[in-house]
């Protein structure tokens, strides 16, 4: 029932259109009655002076006797009594705030036939078409129908109207403005697609069809993972299989392919996680999983998510990489931190990088890590590697150096340990066989330094003076032999055809083919005994290319010597060079590396500039490098150990040399894998 207050709208207007309606006057007769002129008093008080109260019998008393009666000769008035929808103004409950509520057609306004009456004015329900919910003083006026929707008395005078752009009688509800009538607006507000006429919402939506698209209106997507199929209860028909077992993994779903992702991909059971194909959720399926495609098939053990195909190893005597090995020392277990003895992962420090023809190695506070071409990591296989990995059965080194394939390393007791090609004997065990892990040089010790070239090695000796082995310039020898006439050396450099060595008055002395001895003789003559090198002291580094050798002077300038055809000796020509030719423009030099047709210098404050075949005949900055505080040149590409002890490697990746696990070129560092 509700109250006149909360409906305070004069009903003699509703009533007289609803006359008007139906052709009558103001003295219009409803079906409920004539109106009760006393009504519009709200009381009728009979003679209650004979002491009868209860005139009508109703078991209420009349006002006059001091009951609350309105009306004691009519027995349907009484306080209390239900209020009935009528248009006669009878007041049944004596509360002249209320009259009847009725509702038919359920739009949420009353009856305009509900009437009552107070303070000689009659209030009535505002709905003049009780039967149709379109019609209601809250509605627009739908234009053009000639029909007046919201119970004003005028047709198609406008109200909140909404563009239909799409023609299909239901406008867009964010378009909604009170506004006249015109073409294109209606009434109606709920089209949550005003550009597809297929698409409504309404009293009669749009038929659903199973094609993802929200096509009544009802805010519910059929196909949520959109992979063209609906759960078989969707309440939509037509377009998409019914055969999705489940709509959020797009991959699952009837005659899909059973793809190895731990899911019923095509929904031969409940579609949920299915036993076999990743139980334990790391993303890799076992080599058995009955599927194809999604996860690899390289998980060794599905119960445990730590175990799988490139897994990084724990340090905890599992193969977590499944490579069927538990040996994991040497294997890294966090950054810069490897796995040692005892189940000990433990951080190391870099300490020294050294690169040969294709391959690079890195020595760290315990471990030796090398990647790149075949055989030449020394981890007892014959596989490249892209990214660093340990060299098994090393320890305590203190010094390495690669030549173009092979890589020996100094222990701290002046041994020497070897790995790689040995067609010529430069691992120097007395063989010409080749080896994937390191082999001790027999009889040789108290070595000071090393240095290698593509078939020989040599070693300076803790006494100043110097062995060789493999095809080395002045001799061939599968083991260590001395090179005569050689004492007070401090360091040693090899080339491909020469070897070089300073001496501990700054001075240098060369031996090999012609062209390379910077003694300033033919091309023609080579010496195989150590020559002086012309007008060069002051020298505290050399390095040897393979055909070329550079001298770091004391006063931060750089002097090289030897052939020139790829601009190695870095003067801007390709003249052959037979004593020390000073390379322009080079000052406050700090180390220079050489290694095939390149030479590297690096500077004081961490940056470099290196010429050559792989960089022209001047030398170049090397993009991007700062914090360089050790520089390796290799056979196309260069590395440098950097102040914050990781590592960048630039130039040919071809077998992975840069160490940054692929095989991309890069033209300036890149970190390398592990060590950042």
């Amino acid at each position: 029932m509700r109250t006149l207050e909360s409906v305070r709208v004069v009903s003699l207007v509703a009533l007289s259109l609803l006359a008007s309606a139906c052709g009558q006057g103001p003295d219009m007769v409803l079906d409920a009655g004539p109106v009760d002129a006393n009504a519009l008093d709200g009381t009728v008080q009979p003679d209650t002076s004979n002491g009868d109260c209860d005139q009508d019998g109703d078991g209420i008393d009349a006002v006059g006797c001091g009951g609350s009666d309105c009306d004691d000769q009519d027995a349907a008035r009484f306080p209390g009594n239900p209020e009935v929808c009528d248009a006669a103004d009878h007041d049944e409950d004596c509360d002249t705030d209320t009259y009847g509520q009725r509702d038919t057609d359920g739009d949420g306004s009353d009856d305009a036939l509900c009437c009552n009456s107070q303070d000689n004015a009659r209030v009535c329900g505002d709905d003049c078409d009780d039967a149709d919910d379109a019609v209601h003083p809250n509605q627009s006026d739908t234009c053009g129908d000639g029909l007046d929707q919201d119970c004003d008395g005028e047709t198609d005078e406008g109200g909140l109207l909404y563009l239909d752009l799409d023609h299909d009688g239901r406008g867009d509800p964010a378009t909604g403005v009170n506004r006249t009538c015109s073409a294109g607006l209606v009434a109606n507000g709920d089209d949550c697609n005003d550009d597809d006429p297929s698409i409504y919402a309404g009293p009669i939506p749009a038929p659903e069809l199973c094609d993802g698209i929200d096509s009544n209106c009802s805010g519910d997507i059929e196909d949520v993972d959109g992979d063209g199929h609906v759960v078989p209860d969707a309440t939509c028909g037509g377009g998409f299989p019914k055969d999705d077992c489940n709509d959020v993994v797009s991959s699952v779903h009837g005659g899909s392919s059973e793809v190895c992702d731990g899911y019923d991909s095509d929904c031969s059971g409940a579609g949920g996680p299915i036993a076999g194909e990743d139980d334990d959720g790391d993303g890799h399926a076992p080599p058995t999983a009955a599927c194809g495609g999604g996860a690899p098939k390289d998980d060794c053990d599905d119960s445990m998510a730590t175990l799988y195909g490139g897994a990084p190893e724990l340090c905890d005597e599992v193969d977590n990489d499944c490579d069927s090995t538990t040996s994991e020392l040497g294997r890294l277990c966090g950054p810069s931190s490897f796995c040692f003895a005892g189940q000990e992962c433990r951080a190391q420090q870099l300490e020294e990088i050294e690169t040969g023809d294709k391959h690079t190695c890195a020595r760290l506070t315990e471990l030796v890590l090398c990647w790149g071409y075949n055989g030449q990591p020394g981890d007892e296989t014959a596989t490249a590697r892209m990214s660093p990995t340990p060299v098994p059965g090393l320890s305590d080194v203190v010094d390495l150096t690669a030549g173009p394939y092979h890589t020996c390393a100094l222990l701290t007791g002046g041994t020497v340990s070897c790995w790689g090609w040995n067609q010529d004997g430069q691992l120097g065990d007395g063989t010409t066989t080749g080896r994937t892990s390191p082999t001790p040089v027999p009889g040789l010790s108290g070595v000071a330094r090393l240095a290698a070239a593509q078939d020989y090695t040599c070693a300076l000796l803790m006494d100043g003076t110097a062995v060789c082995w493999g095809d080395y310039p002045g001799g061939t020898n599968l083991s260590p032999a001395p090179v005569p006439g050689l004492s007070g050396v401090v360091e040693l450099t090899a080339g491909q055809h020469h070897t070089c060595a300073r001496m501990e008055d700054g001075t240098v002395r060369c031996w090999g083919i012609g062209g390379t001895l910077g003694n300033g003789t033919d091309v023609w003559e080579g010496s195989l005994s150590p020559t002086p090198v012309v007008g060069l002291s002051g020298v505290v580094e050399l390095s040897a290319g393979a055909l070329h050798t550079c001298a770091l002077l004391d006063n931060g300038s750089v002097g090289c010597w030897g052939y020139n055809e790829y601009g190695s000796i870095g003067d801007g020509t390709v003249t052959i060079r037979l004593s020390p030719t000073q390379v322009p423009g080079l000052s406050g030099v700090v180390e220079v590396s050489a290694h095939g047709w390149d030479t590297c210098a690096r500077f004081a404050d961490g940056t470099a500039r290196c010429w050559g075949e792989s960089y022209g005949r001047n030398p170049t900055p090397v993009p991007g490098l700062n914090g360089a505080v050790e520089l390796s040149t290799g056979g196309g590409h260069a590395c440098a150990r950097l102040a914050d002890r990781t590592a960048g490697c630039w130039g040919r990746n071809d077998y992975g040399q840069l160490g940054d696990g692929t095989t991309t070129q890069r033209v300036s560092p890149t970190l390398v894998n592990g060590l950042n």
